[in-house]
């Protein structure tokens, strides 16, 4: 529930150029469970971002993850923001915390960046998956150690830059890191339309986990530990076809990497989420 976080923002390089965030509508359709983030480019040519802090105190560790996992909805501006912007892009940048003083220094730790193309196709949420090998360093060449350090991600920073046109917004949801594990439409069960996702990915406290279900059927969605004992039970019956949203209490987890098995019909998928303290 990201309404309970304490987020920054920044913009500059253009005259009038300005922007605000609050909570906004999630993905299954919850209250507040979303970030919406609105723009004015002012006279143009500026840039604005917002930076997003990790699950827990200081770095975050996203060891054993393959993609940067977003869900992303265009809320005003439309065919006319896209117009201006030929096209609209977003960065996305990690930043590191290698020497764990709880704060991005350029001079020495390492910012990585990876750039998500917008297509104004409609009104519906996106999901974005960026796979974290195409993320490249950012900024000096002598800062860091040039490696993306998986152990030591501080936060997140989506950037627009070079903006122009009218004012528009855009809401994020499910902003995560997640595994290669059944990612691909091919490789799930046909009764599941869309992969298991756990966000926030790690967390330090309360997760949810969605999926999509082609069918009505029965489902049994069960987290587990690394030595494979049941630790919870998040779902166990009918459910109809859809998109599912389940929550997972994490106060009793010990630090570490869990299971989340979604057990269906017709198979089995699955995905990672790790609690940290």
């Amino acid at each position: 529930d990201r309404e309970t976080f304490s987020f920054d923002t920044f913009a500059g390089g253009a005259e009038g150029i300005g922007i605000g965030i609050g909570p906004t509508t999630g993905i299954d359709g919850t209250d507040n469970t979303a970030l919406s983030v609105g723009i004015n480019p002012g006279a143009g040519g500026g840039f604005a971002g917002v930076v997003i802090p990790g699950p827990g105190e200081g770095a975050t560790d996203i060891s054993g993850t393959n993609f940067l996992t977003f869900s992303i909805r265009p809320v005003g501006g439309g065919a006319a923001i896209q117009a201006g912007n030929l096209p609209l892009t977003l960065e996305i940048n990690l930043q590191e915390d290698t020497d764990g003083n709880g704060t991005f220094e350029g001079a020495t730790d390492d910012e990585f960046r990876a750039e998500y193309r917008i297509e104004m196709t409609g009104t519906d949420y996106q999901f974005v998956e960026i796979p974290l090998s195409s993320f490249r360093k950012v900024n000096a060449g002598d800062a860091g150690n040039g490696v993306l350090d998986t152990d030591a991600i501080l936060q997140v920073v989506p950037v627009f830059g070079g903006i122009q046109g009218p004012e528009f917004s855009f809401a994020m949801d499910n902003l995560g890191f997640a595994s290669s594990e059944f990612i691909t439409a091919d490789e799930l069960p046909p009764s599941l339309a869309e992969a298991p996702l756990a966000f926030p990915n790690p967390t330090a406290g309360a997760a949810s986990v969605t999926f999509a279900l082609a069918e009505a059927g029965d489902v049994r969605a069960d987290v587990f530990d690394v030595l494979g004992r049941r630790v919870a039970t998040l779902a166990d019956g009918p459910m109809a076809a859809g998109p599912v949203r389940l929550g997972v209490s994490t106060e009793t987890f010990a630090p570490g990497t869990y299971v989340v098995r979604i057990a269906t019909e017709s198979g089995i998928a699955s995905t990672r989420l790790t609690v940290v303290r």
